[in-house]
């Protein structure tokens, strides 16, 4: 089964269906459909999540909508969450996002 890594402080947002995609700058080549293990290093915890679409998009054209789904009140949240995960991401770069289900 294939895993997808999250942050510990994803897990309650995820479980809860707070959050619903999540945005990588690698391409993990996930399937809709797929059925995945979502971990979280160092708790222990993890759960099984259904890839339920997939695309990708530029950093520049996030919206409102993605930050909502990534569980964030704002754009400038979200933004500025993966800031600090991908430091040097730049506003053409393509982020691959997916969006899922808990199972």
């Amino acid at each position: 089964m294939k895993t997808l890594k999250f942050d510990k402080k994803y897990y309650l947002p995820i479980l809860i269906g707070d959050e619903t995609q999540t945005l990588r700058k690698n391409n993990k080549r996930l399937q809709e459909g797929e059925i995945i293990k979502a971990y979280f290093p160092g708790t222990g915890l993890s759960c099984k999540i259904r890839i339920t679409k997939t695309g990708y998009k530029q950093f520049k054209y996030l919206n409102d909508v993605d930050a909502k789904r990534e569980g964030y009140d704002t754009l400038d949240e979200l933004r500025g969450e993966l800031m600090k995960f991908y430091p040097t991401i730049d506003k053409f770069d393509r982020l691959y996002w997916y969006r899922f289900k808990v199972l």
